[in-house]
């Protein structure tokens, strides 16, 4: 970054290491004039954090999000919030959530519930092709 390589940062709240470290990142950036775009493509309680830091941060210029937003009733993951509409987005914005915590509110039934499916997803394992490992 001190050369001017970077212009925009998109780190990972759940691939940096939580809010504290993604709240360093977005610092450092600052400190370099970097905008940060966090990157999410996860669950709203993701978002929630993202958005958090976010709002506590000069260097953040938008947020990604992958929620199917454009239609609430087709994302997998609003289900998982008391209220879907918390993350309603008007003319491209979306507001703070000003609950205590993240500011949602999940619906813990629904965690339960959804707990019970088994789930066969992992995590991949790249290697370049002398047979070391490769990062994502």
């Amino acid at each position: 970054m001190t050369d001017g390589s970077v212009s925009v940062l998109q780190p990972d709240v759940t691939h940096v290491g939580g809010i504290t470290e993604l709240r360093k990142v977005m610092t450092m950036a600052e400190a370099f004039d970097v905008s940060v775009v966090p990157h999410c493509p996860l669950s709203p309680v993701a978002v929630a954090a993202n958005l958090q830091a976010g709002f506590a941060s000069h260097s953040a210029v938008m947020q990604e999000q992958d929620l199917g937003l454009h239609d609430p009733s087709e994302s997998v993951g609003l289900a998982y919030l008391d209220d879907p509409r918390q993350f309603d987005f008007d003319d491209g914005f979306v507001k703070r959530p000003t609950g205590p915590g993240l500011g949602i509110e999940v619906d813990e039934g629904y965690v339960r519930e959804r707990s019970q499916d088994e789930v066969n997803w992992y995590n991949p394992v790249w290697h370049h092709d002398d047979g070391r490992l490769a990062e994502w």
